[in-house]
């Protein structure tokens, strides 16, 4: 189940990365879900800072040892 929170309706940014990023985001979710009841969340908002973009899923998350490094390029 995909379920969305869209809390704007427009956003400046460069299409193409924005593209790129939700995909991965997206892609990643739908690979790691739970197998049983899987879900992936969508949820964005405007702040005064700026815009957020979450994606949530219910897989099993990332090791606590391995979050410094969750953006690092390719890994």
């Amino acid at each position: 189940a995909v379920e969305r929170h869209i809390g704007c309706s427009s956003v400046i940014s460069n299409e193409f990365l924005l593209g790129v990023a939700l995909f991965n985001l997206m892609e990643n979710a739908i690979d790691f879900c739970a197998p049983v009841a899987p879900y992936v969340k969508i949820t964005t908002l405007r702040t005064n800072e700026g815009f957020v973009l979450r994606v949530e899923d219910n897989g099993h998350g990332i090791r606590a040892e391995l979050m410094d490094r969750i953006f690092e390029m390719y890994y």
